[in-house]
């Protein structure tokens, strides 16, 4: 009996008719902050039809507003910083020609460096962002939640960057920029890339004895980020189910 539940709850969800399908394709992978949880199949057979995510949804939109809006004085900062110390954060690829699969190749490679990078990163560092995170709480409870959501954005993409780089390779057939499947990979790679750019821009701010590994961070997401526009120069405007339209 509880395999036909099981059948018929799925038969339910495939109906509903606030079901985008394969909004998941093309998602960041952080169901507890995305703002279309109502539209995902997925995120609703995980949550086994226990459902009230219209709150949810406004919620995590209000997240992502806000994140947004208080990090964009330190990105400034941060382009301000990288211009006085005379580092371009875009690696000179040539175009035409030279874009094959060793483009595809080496922006897995540097994408899978970074994942290993901040993994290790994050483990060293782990007693002094906890240090400051109770200073900060002590201060304001405002601004040390922030610091948490910075740190969260940090941890949960710097593995999504080097996957979803991954499947976008993996569909790249040399000068191709007609797959769709590859260009919406490559777009939310590049949207996760940039949301992480920001996030490692406030850290700059938290930890400004930590500039220099910041800045290679940051410099390594713009290579990648070049890398991806390059390969895929259409990724952008890939119109992702539900999300974009």
């Amino acid at each position: 009996m509880e395999k036909d539940n099981i059948k018929q709850n799925l038969k339910n969800i495939t109906a509903d008719k606030n079901i985008i399908p394969s909004i998941h394709n093309y998602c960041d992978r952080w169901c507890e902050k995305c703002t279309h949880t109502i539209h995902c199949s997925v995120f609703k057979i995980e949550q086994e039809l226990n459902l009230s995510n219209e709150e949810l949804d406004v919620k995590n939109q209000q997240f992502w507003t806000s994140l947004t809006e208080l990090f964009q004085a330190t990105v400034e900062l941060i382009h301000e910083k990288m211009q006085e110390l005379e580092i371009d954060p875009d690696i000179e690829i040539p175009s035409d020609d030279f874009i094959s699969k060793s483009i595809s190749s080496e922006m897995v490679i540097i994408s899978r460096n970074y994942a290993l990078e901040i993994a290790k990163w994050l483990d060293q560092q782990r007693q002094v962002i906890l240090e400051r995170y109770n200073t900060l709480q002590n201060i304001n409870t405002e601004s040390a939640l922030l610091f948490a959501d910075t740190i969260e954005v940090i941890q949960h993409y710097f593995m999504i960057i080097a996957t979803k780089t991954y499947r976008a390779s993996l569909v790249y057939d040399d000068i191709n920029d007609e797959n769709d499947d590859a260009r919406g990979s490559a777009k939310v790679t590049i949207i996760v890339i940039d949301r992480s750019i920001v996030a490692w821009s406030a850290m700059l701010t938290y930890f400004p004895v930590m500039e220099d590994d910041i800045l290679h961070f940051l410099k390594t997401l713009s290579q990648v980020k070049r890398m991806l526009l390059v390969a895929f120069p259409s990724a952008m405007e890939f119109v992702r189910p539900g999300f974009d339209e």
